[in-house]
């Protein structure tokens, strides 16, 4: 799912950019990224027994937060920014490199996705190449990405390999992403899947849910009733913070509107 989100957004990213170039692109990034995270960062803090102003400021500027998603998330947002700003004819050689330096580098939750903002890329890039493709060719690829996935998760529960850390973020390259190309193929064969209103409902929504289901999970035990109770307060939380947001994206953009009449 991880996978499949960060190729999504580089290639949503790759779409934008295609439409309108950098106009107002941090802005968006701030309205639909920056001011969910901060405002239930903030909340949180404030309510927890030990708070650490040192610590919430680490998290709220993504220095170092408990988030490590959301982090990952804003690493690749600013090489984007920076590259197709000053760079953009080598655009490809530097997402490389990061790639490379996110496999080599960052932790191994975070390398095991080293190339799932790069291929979102070079998916746009080559959208209209790709859609020429038959639909017998697409979904032997797809069917390729599945076996290769599924070698991968097999070799993943050798002994021998799982204590081998550093090479397993890269046996976790060709598990994650390749079963993640295989679903988004999938989905498009089911229906109740890619035209249900409630998935597309939670998937607007996602973001939210993230933020608030990341911090309180630790929660959740083995009484049945009471966890019946956590989704329900939880879901009425991430609603009730996702409107919330919506309004204030909304409210925000309008003044920015009228201030630049």
């Amino acid at each position: 799912g991880v996978a499949m989100f960060i190729f999504l957004s580089g290639f949503g990213l790759h779409e934008s950019y295609k439409f309108s170039g950098l106009s107002s692109w941090w802005k968006k990034k701030l309205l639909r990224v920056a001011l969910p995270y901060f405002i239930f960062e903030t909340v949180y803090s404030f309510i927890r027994p030990d708070f650490d102003i040192l610590r919430y400021i680490f998290d709220i500027t993504f220095i170092n937060t408990n988030y490590w998603f959301v982090g990952y998330l804003v690493k690749w947002y600013i090489v984007f920014y920076f590259t197709y700003s000053y760079i953009y004819k080598y655009r490809f050689y530097i997402f490389g490199a990061a790639s490379l330096a996110s496999l080599i580098f960052l932790p191994e939750i975070q390398a095991e996705q080293s190339l799932s903002f790069l291929l979102g890329l070079l998916m746009s890039e080559y959208k209209n190449r790709i859609y020429t493709f038959s639909k017998k060719r697409i979904n032997t690829i797809a069917l390729i990405c599945l076996m290769v996935g599924i070698i991968a998760l097999n070799l993943k529960q050798l002994q021998y390999l799982r204590a081998n850390m550093d090479f397993m973020k890269y046996l976790q390259l060709f598990l994650k992403m390749p079963i993640g190309l295989f679903f988004i193929v999938f989905i498009r064969y089911v229906p109740v899947i890619s035209q249900s209103r409630l998935l597309s409902l939670i998937g607007i929504m996602s973001f939210e849910m993230y933020l608030v289901h990341f911090k309180l999970l630790s929660f959740i035990h083995h009484n049945y009733l009471f966890n019946c109770s956590f989704i329900a307060v939880t879901t009425s939380l991430f609603w009730i913070m996702s409107l919330f947001i919506s309004f204030l994206y909304n409210r925000i953009n309008t003044i920015l509107a009228n201030r630049l009449r």
